[in-house]
């Protein structure tokens, strides 16, 4: 009988490949040597405006695959450090990688639709380029105290991939 102990790391492999599987479904990432460059795969054909209803059903039909994508890195590295470290101390680590508080606070706005602190939205990104318009992702916070913030979803990514890189869960070659 096959097992999928939820006590053994090993079988988070199964689950990080998930997860680098749908980064490959969103962005071409080009490996760098001091940085990685994402590119999004989404895209809309250049003859129509990038506010088209083509551009927003392009995004609309990505947001499915970011919803589980920061739920699933999210549960990975608290995963990969309880079970190295015994715990997982989040601002400890947020204080060392950017992005984690954002991504944290993103995981807990898909959780907990109704959360109002800060308050979270996806936003449309077109890229305008010869190939067509590249749909990506902003995601925006908007504090209580005023402080507004946006990155691309992909920094979270960056972020994601930097903690594995780190913790020698992946070897990421670099050019």
């Amino acid at each position: 009988m096959n097992i999928y102990d939820l006590n053994q790391p090993y079988y988070l492999t199964h689950d990080i490949e998930d997860v680098l599987n749908k980064i490959n479904l969103l962005y071409n990432v080009q490996i760098g040597d001091s940085d990685n460059e994402f590119v999004p795969k989404t895209v809309v054909d250049k003859k129509l405006s990038w506010i088209s209803p083509e551009c927003e059903t392009a995004f609309n039909k990505i947001v499915p695959t970011i919803k589980t994508l920061t739920k699933d890195m999210y549960s990975i590295l608290e995963s990969i450090y309880k079970s190295r470290k015994g715990t997982f101390d989040k601002l400890k680590l947020e204080e060392k990688y950017s992005s984690l508080k954002e991504l944290r606070l993103l995981n807990n706005k898909f959780k907990h639709y109704f959360d109002t602190e800060p308050k979270i939205s996806l936003i449309a990104l077109t890229l305008l380029e010869p190939v067509g318009h590249r749909v990506d992702v902003m995601i925006q916070y908007q504090y209580k105290n005023g402080k507004n913030d946006s990155l691309r979803f992909c920094e979270l990514v960056k972020c994601f991939l930097l903690i594995l890189e780190e913790f020698k869960i992946v070897n990421i070659e670099r050019k």
